[in-house]
């Protein structure tokens, strides 16, 4: 496993470490930074982990101003790391240099060749980390703080850096199959953000990158319009041979009628035809459960025959940030 670690108040403000699958601490790395930066996230290749130096800066001197410490300084540029994966020195760390952005979560990485690296992301023009550190909370519909997908070429030899947005629309979590981390991966799946003043995902967005130099497909499935969704994870089919051909899994929740569910989706087949009735996918009582049937309409108010459970909570389940699935198999081995 590789991970970073951050410190905001004393240097070096980022380590990088490896640990051992039997859980042991093979190294720790310090690395030097300007500035302490908030840094959400790493990108990993088979040869290479990404450090994102990224501007959105911590300096406690701005309460001097009266202002949050935690601030997005736009004429600084995005600084992209390249250790490689068992490196020892930040020595080693190659830097590129990219246009002032921010991100929080990145979908996957992967090398063309030793040179040639793509990473795709969630994007925003800046950040507020959606006011939650700026106490800023009216941003939430400011376009230049809402992230969308993005792909970046990097050319370690060049030393040049390419971004190009993916999404047409605002979305966040993205993810992937997990076995694919660091390599090539044909799938990326991310939530939709709706369009209020508040972080609601009201969808989730599949996208297929065929061979990764083409045209990108997409295709969504769309929750209830009372609904709002958590982030979505991707399980693998037992058995499974090919990259999508596995569950969907995110919790639900309708704020009309103050109902949660746990939704299973079908990751092949998201906006296939009906051909079942909501009773065959949802609880023994069938159609005359009111929680399984309140949203009307297709399979449990959703369209397509996607849903393969759709199992009502007893109890709310708040939307939460990140997930992770683990079967009965891993808990015992």
């Amino acid at each position: 496993m590789v991970f970073f670690g951050y410190n905001l108040t004393k240097k070096p403000f980022v380590h990088y470490a490896v640990v051992s699958a039997q859980g042991k601490l093979l190294r720790s790395v310090p690395i030097d930074l300007e500035v302490p930066v908030m840094m959400h996230d790493m990108g990993a290749t088979e040869n290479y982990s990404i450090i994102l130096e990224l501007p959105f800066t911590f300096r406690p001197e701005r309460v001097l101003n009266r202002e949050s410490v935690f601030g997005f300084e736009e004429k600084r540029p995005s600084r992209y790391g390249f250790i490689p994966r068992h490196g020892t020195n930040q020595n080693q760390i190659k830097w590129l240099q990219g246009p002032s952005c921010y991100l929080f979560h990145v979908l996957n990485c992967y090398e063309k060749d030793k040179d040639n690296v793509v990473m795709y992301a969630c994007r925003s023009e800046r950040s507020t980390s959606y006011g939650l550190l700026t106490g800023n909370t009216e941003i939430l519909n400011d376009k230049p703080t809402l992230s969308y997908l993005y792909r970046w070429d990097f050319d370690l030899a060049a030393e040049t850096v390419k971004e190009t947005q993916i999404s047409s629309f605002a979305c966040e979590f993205p993810r992937i199959n997990d076995l694919m981390t660091g390599y090539y991966s044909r799938y990326g799946y991310v939530m939709r953000l709706r369009p209020l003043n508040s972080p609601e995902f009201d969808a989730l967005v599949k996208y297929d990158f065929g061979d990764g130099e083409g045209a990108v497909k997409s295709e969504t499935f769309e929750f209830g319009a009372d609904e709002a969704v958590g982030e979505m994870i991707f399980v693998p089919r037992q058995g499974a041979t090919l990259e999508d051909d596995g569950y969907l899994m995110t919790f639900v929740y309708n704020n009309k009628t103050q109902a949660t569910y746990f939704v299973v989706l079908d990751a092949r087949n998201l906006t296939a035809v009906v051909q079942t009735s909501a009773a065959e996918y949802l609880c023994e009582k069938g159609d005359t459960c009111q929680m399984c049937t309140s949203a009307g309409g297709g399979t449990a108010g959703y369209p397509g025959n996607a849903v393969v459970a759709r199992v009502p909570i007893p109890r709310r389940v708040p939307y939460g940030f990140h997930s992770k699935f683990i079967s009965q198999q891993q808990i015992t081995h």
